[in-house]
């Protein structure tokens, strides 16, 4: 038997339990259909403490921070990164796999607002050779044990089923 279960998360459960709903679809949708462009756009979602916004080149020290710890990776053996070139590199292939889909999936940088630190990331996206989409997080392990991935998760969790009007969003 597997140690992983599979969570399978409606929104009447976000609408019940979340007390997160601080974006704006309309100002999302106008930004993707207007612009076009989803890197400029300063947080894709957001809750009080944290924001979600794309990749930049310049998150690769931070990032390299992030992923080089065993801990973190321990379940993510392909974010295991032996230098900062290598972690550059990776952010560039998750933002080409982003825009692929027009930025409304994909992964994020994940920014604690009060430092405006990238602490993780966030992720809506097919689960591989599957239509289901999943939800995921990394965090940085000293921001471990306060809150965030539950937090992150609840927010990514209302952007996949209230913008992107998905049925049903797996954790894996």
């Amino acid at each position: 038997t597997s140690s992983c279960q599979a969570a399978v998360l409606s929104i009447e459960h976000l609408k019940r339990d979340s007390p997160y709903s601080s974006f704006d679809g309309q100002v999302i949708d106008d930004m993707f259909g207007t612009i076009g462009d989803w890197s400029m756009v300063e947080f894709i979602f957001e809750s009080p403490r944290l924001g979600a916004r794309a990749w930049q080149l310049d998150d690769a020290p931070a990032v390299f921070k992030i992923y080089r710890n065993h801990e973190v990776t321990k379940f993510l053996p392909l974010m295991y990164l032996e230098t900062e070139e290598a972690t550059a590199q990776k952010i560039s292939s998750i933002l080409e796999r982003n825009r692929k889909w027009a930025g409304r999936m994909g992964s994020w940088v994940l920014i604690e607002k009060a430092t405006d630190e990238v602490i993780g990331c966030v992720l809506l996206k097919p689960l591989p050779d599957d239509e289901r989409i999943e939800v995921g997080w990394h965090l940085a392990k000293p921001k471990w044990g306060n809150g965030y991935a539950t937090e992150a998760g609840e927010v990514a969790l209302e952007y996949g089923f209230e913008e992107l009007r998905q049925p049903a969003i797996y954790a894996i």
